[in-house]
């Protein structure tokens, strides 16, 4: 019968064996944890990429918002010279379309809300007299200006002197904050 023990170089080889199946394992284990990371380590750099996009929009958006309020502030009045030219525009428009307007402004301003935002507003009172589409045609121009106005109250009816209606209009001027 024959020995069924190893010899000794066999037991050496078949340590060495063991010991590169070991050592396989291990450095298996090892590459996967080192792919695992990586691949989170992309998806992070993928997200931060994003969130970099999303900075540069937002940025964009930042430089479109400051260019519109800057046009935006162009419809708000100044000062006593804002009115003047609002009042001399309105009269303009009378003129032109051919009802006759009277004005009247308030003596000091006030801060209006808008929408939770408190702005200052200098309140308005124009009668207009004329024939209906005359009046229309005025109001019509009005929105047109490059103001902000705001009509709050419209009351109209026959004029009682003249032939055509009479329309009164109670609003708001918004001025620039100081």
């Amino acid at each position: 019968m024959k020995d069924s023990r190893l010899s000794t170089s066999q037991k050496v080889w078949l340590g060495l064996a063991l010991v590169g199946v070991g050592l396989a394992g291990w450095l298996s284990l090892m590459l996967g944890k080192v792919w695992g990371e990586k691949n989170q380590k992309q998806m992070e750099l993928e997200q931060l990429s994003l969130k970099g996009m999303d900075v540069e929009d937002l940025e964009l958006n930042r430089q479109i918002l400051e260019m519109r309020l800057e046009e935006l502030g162009e419809f708000f009045l100044e000062g006593e010279t804002g009115v003047a030219g609002v009042a001399e525009s309105l009269e303009s428009i009378a003129v032109e379309i051919g009802v006759s307007l009277r004005l009247s402004f308030e003596n000091f301003p006030k801060k209006v809300d808008i929408g939770g935002r408190y702005q200052q507003g200098l309140g308005m009172y124009a009668e207009v007299i004329g024939s209906y589409q005359g009046v229309l045609s005025w109001v019509r121009k009005v929105e047109q200006l490059p103001y902000f106005i705001r009509l709050s109250e419209v009351k109209m009816g026959l004029a009682r002197d003249e032939p055509g209606v009479k329309a009164e209009f109670k609003g708001v001027i918004f001025l620039k904050n100081e």
